[in-house]
């Protein structure tokens, strides 16, 4: 099966909390338009959008007759359609919709209230094409929950009491992480373990925007990070392919909202997203979307997301034991990688280009490192081994898909058909790229986790610095680092069942580096957070305990 791509959509609502109806009919035909010019942009180069609608946006889309701007959202059509839900609630007047608090002490009935205004809404749009709320199957929602949530809105007791009967589903992902699966769940929408926000199903970043958005953040970019993301699940792609082992379905998309595209707007690098979708849609269409790779396999395809659900129970329905390995792994906090070894180091990395080279067999992708911002190079060869010289030359430390790492001369390496990372270096193997220029705290991976997970940072000069994990009462249950260490990248593996703490992968430019450790308390399933401490900086991020 090829990459599935998909543009996702949320069509979030519109102004609320007045009664000015002219004021939210104008937010309408603001969103509408930029709405329609994705749609129309999308159609001309053959992308497949997947939307996702709210009840604010529905009733203005309703009422104004305009039920047919989603004709071809609807079932087996080009695009697809379904419901997003914000926490806003019906009022007495046309187009008038209230948003209520967002935070841990919505009651249950506003909760419900939420849902019972909003998804009618949205089956109306569909009853304006001619389907019933069968066809509005896929679910996103920022809905606040309380405990039994999921059982009240999705499972009905007999008789229904709720004025709509839609059965949901979506594929499971996290919302902070970045993710490749399609699956290995198609499940009802139910409850995160860690906030009072129920899962999020098939998001992707924002694209144009470097910022957090949420209750549990996004992963955003601007196109040079989406090249990199795409280049880590073709990768991971690539390798299934060549080890003749179909085991998963692997998806890319990313997603914006309408108030995002109307003329004017502008991203954090102070670019139109237009721009960033048609450049990021321009470089999939050039180099993957409907091309061959060496073996003849094509590589990507846009799809929505009823195509990519359709694809998924086809892969289940063949291959029920990668299906079951699949879900076993991701169940489990785990992600299967062929490369995790390279798909984690280029987290630190955007694309910058692929350099143009004689040898037409091998592939190098420069990539600028964030911290260092010296260049990082992701290569691999179409055919057999092919010489890395003249392409680079130079003293490279080679990154292997298994992690392992080997300091050579570029006369000395060979590219073969697995992917490898290369870092600028030196004869005594330290790095040019190994280097930071400031410090760095990286979220966790895995997170969540069971039992184990990893913590990376980096210092750009020889620093005291603490590592220290605390509850959510701010009372600390463990140090994983106290005392000085090199420049360089560190990494820490944290174990919450009290194994030792720290293990240190990468040494500072002087080669040296002490090994710090603690022991843990057996803690239990939650919310920590865990801080970096250094003579002039402090910054703090969260982690999750499953067990």
């Amino acid at each position: 099966m090829p990459i599935y791509i998909t543009g996702m959509v949320h069509i979030d609502p519109l102004i609320t909390n007045t009664t000015d109806t002219n004021a939210v009919i104008a937010s309408y035909n603001s969103h509408r338009n930029a709405f329609l010019w994705y749609v129309r942009y999308a159609d001309s180069v053959g992308l497949r959008l997947s939307a996702q609608m709210t009840g604010v946006y529905a009733e203005a889309c309703v009422r104004r007759g305009n039920a047919s701007d989603f004709a071809a959202f609807m079932p087996g059509g080009i695009h697809h359609l379904g419901t997003h839900s914000h926490l806003t609630v019906k009022q007495s007047l046309p187009y008038v919709w209230r948003t209520v608090s967002p935070g841990f002490g919505i009651n249950r009935d506003t909760a419900r209230q939420v849902m019972a205004d909003n998804i009618p809404w949205v089956n109306a749009v569909f009853s304006g094409n001619g389907y019933t709320s069968a066809a509005n199957w896929f679910f996103h929602g920022t809905m606040a929950s309380y405990p039994g949530m999921d059982t009240v809105l999705f499972r009905y007791p007999i008789p229904n009491p709720y004025p709509y009967d839609n059965v949901f589903q979506m594929c499971e992902a996290v919302r902070n992480d970045f993710w490749m699966y399609k699956g290995g769940f198609l499940t009802e929408p139910s409850q995160s373990a860690d906030t009072n926000f129920i899962k999020i199903p098939e998001v992707g970043g924002i694209i144009g925007y470097d910022q957090v958005h949420g209750p549990q953040g996004m992963v955003y970019g601007t196109v040079p990070y989406q090249r990199r993301d795409f280049l880590r699940v073709y990768i991971e792609w690539r390798e299934s392919v060549r080890r003749g082992t179909p085991d998963a379905v692997r998806y890319f998309n990313w997603m914006i909202h309408p108030y995002q595209l109307v003329p004017g707007a502008v991203g954090t690098d102070g670019r139109p997203p237009r721009v960033h979708i048609q450049e990021l849609v321009a470089w999939l269409r050039e180099n993957f979307v409907g091309r061959a790779d060496e073996s003849g396999n094509v590589v990507a395809q846009f799809a929505n997301v009823e195509q990519i659900r359709n694809a998924y129970k086809s892969w289940r329905q063949m291959y029920p034991a990668y299906h079951q390995q699949l879900q076993a792994k991701l169940s489990n906090g785990q992600k299967p990688l062929y490369l995790p070894g390279i798909v984690r180091r280029l987290d630190r990395t955007y694309h910058d280009t692929r350099l143009t080279i004689a040898d037409t067999n091998l592939v190098i992708h420069r990539m600028m490192d964030t911290v260092s911002h010296q260049p990082v190079y992701l290569t691999w060869s179409r055919s057999g081994n092919r010489p890395l010289e003249p392409a680079l030359t130079g003293w490279f430390r080679m990154i292997r898909g298994d992690s392992s790492t080997q300091n050579l001369y570029s006369s000395a390496i060979s590219i073969g058909l697995e992917p490898l990372v290369l870092e600028p270096s030196s004869p005594s193997g330290v790095g040019l790229s190994s280097v930071p220029m400031e410090f760095g705290l990286e979220q966790n991976y895995p997170n969540p986790f069971n039992p184990t997970t990893t913590i990376r940072f980096s210092l750009p000069q020889r620093e005291h610095v603490t590592l220290k994990v605390f509850d959510v009462l701010g009372r600390e249950v463990a140090t994983l680092v106290d005392g000085e260490l090199s420049p360089g990248e560190h990494s820490v593996v944290f174990s919450a069942g009290g194994a030792r703490l720290l293990r240190k992968e990468s040494f500072g430019p002087d080669g040296q580096g002490s090994t710090f450790g603690g022991d843990a308390k057996d803690l239990p399933s939650g919310v920590y957070f865990y801080q970096l401490r250094a003579s002039k900086y402090i910054q703090t991020k969260k982690l999750v305990i499953t067990k």
